[in-house]
């Protein structure tokens, strides 16, 4: 992840304004505005979320900021652009670096800035992201937050009340395949639908566990191929002729990775 801070020139106190996290892998963006910011000092659309007292702004209306300062995709000359600035592809992480995010309509850019340089805000905001997100049956997902808090969220509400949402209460296997957002910012599935980390809390019911008794449930509810193969007796070789024999079902395959519930082996045994 990279970092940038958001100031703003014309600023009479020079603070940061915003921090810019930069996913190069998921190629996602997230705001997280400071609190004490003046929404008239932020740019447009940022401006927006500090006016309704939204301090953490999505990935697509991040994008759709970062995109706005850039030189579009589709420029007829972009080809020529791109080989004056050095790049062979075109890269938006790497163009809002070389500009620094500055456009002609405000005085707001941007300046990377390290681990070491976040303001104490961002390092508690963190807090309240989260660790990891699993589904649950009934539309319900486990969240289990950095600051040690695990709740069952019945998300089935949200998903009613948002018609993108309509194939997530209809396909079950969809909605198995959620997955953390770039950051801990929410639960996601594919690149387009997400709920946030905030918005599940206000709906989740607490679980007297923290994240620490969900790794260690999780350690004791499985077991991969090796360890079955001890638990049964017998080789690798034996373990994987019964799962293609259908005598013996995975619950995760992942490459030469292949998981067991442990309960499963040892009712077998």
């Amino acid at each position: 992840m990279r970092l940038f801070a958001l100031r703003n020139r014309a600023s009479e106190t020079a603070e940061v304004l915003a921090l810019l996290e930069c996913y190069e892998r998921s190629e996602s963006f997230f705001f997280e505005l400071a609190p004490q910011a003046d929404p008239w000092e932020l740019p447009f659309i940022l401006h927006e979320f500090a006016q309704r007292g939204s301090l953490t702004v999505d990935a697509a209306w991040s994008r759709r900021w970062v995109q706005s300062r850039l030189v579009p995709p589709e420029r007829q000359n972009l080809g020529e652009v791109l080989r004056e600035n050095g790049l062979a592809s075109y890269d938006e992480l790497k163009l809002l670096e070389l500009t620094g995010g500055r456009c002609s309509q405000d005085e707001c850019y941007l300046e990377p800035v390290v681990r070491e340089q976040v303001p104490a805000w961002y390092k508690e905001r963190e807090k309240s992201r989260l660790a990891d997100v699993y589904a649950l049956g009934g539309r319900r997902l486990m969240a289990a937050y950095r600051d040690g808090a695990v709740l069952v969220c019945d998300v089935r509400g949200l998903f009613e009340a948002r018609r993108p949402f309509a194939r997530l209460l209809k396909e079950e296997t969809a909605f198995l395949r959620v997955s953390l957002q770039a950051g801990g910012h929410g639960a996601q599935w594919g690149s387009t639908l997400a709920l946030s980390a905030a918005e599940l809390r206000q709906i989740g019911q607490p679980l007297p566990l923290d994240t620490g008794d969900v790794a260690l449930l999780v350690s004791q509810a499985v077991c991969d191929t090796a360890e079955a193969a001890q638990l049964l007796g017998c080789t690798r070789q034996n373990v994987s002729d019964l799962v293609r024999r259908g005598r013996l079902v995975p619950l995760k395959e992942s490459g030469r990775t292949t998981l067991f519930l442990r309960a499963e082996i040892l009712a077998r045994r």
